[in-house]
C-alpha cells in the first residue's frame, strides 16, 4: 500500500468537518420544516380542510424531520393516535443520532 500524504489526510478530515456542519444545518432546517407541517396539519383538521397526505408527513420524518415532528404533534395532540407515526418516527429519530454519532465521530478522529 503506498504512504499516504499527511496534507491529504488532514485536508479529508478538514471536509469531514465541513460536511458534519452542512449536516447539522440540514436537520435543523429540515426538523424545523417538519414542525411547520406538523401544525399546518392540525390546524387544517382542526378547519376539516384539505390536510397534508401522511406519506408525505412521513417521508418529511424520515429524511430528516422526525427530531422536530415527533415532540411537535406529542405536544398538539396532533397524528398521535396513528400507530404508523408513533412507531416509525421514534425509529428515525434512533437511527438518525446513530448516523449523526458515527459522523461526528468521523469528522473529529
Amino acid at each position: 500500500m503506498p504512504p499516504v500524504d499527511k496534507n491529504k489526510k488532514i485536508l479529508i478530515i478538514k471536509d469531514m468537518k465541513n460536511y458534519f456542519v452542512f449536516i447539522i444545518i440540514y436537520y435543523i432546517l429540515i426538523s424545523l420544516y417538519a414542525v411547520a407541517l406538523t401544525v399546518f396539519d392540525k390546524s387544517r383538521a382542526l378547519k376539516r380542510k384539505r390536510r397534508i397526505p401522511e406519506n408525505a408527513l412521513l417521508w418529511i420524518g424520515v429524511l430528516g424531520g422526525a427530531g422536530g415532528m415527533y415532540p411537535a404533534m406529542k405536544l398538539i395532540h396532533h397524528k398521535t393516535r396513528v400507530k404508523r407515526f408513533m412507531v416509525l418516527l421514534p425509529a428515525c429519530i434512533i437511527v438518525h443520532l446513530i448516523i449523526f454519532v458515527v459522523l461526528g465521530v468521523l469528522a473529529f478522529i
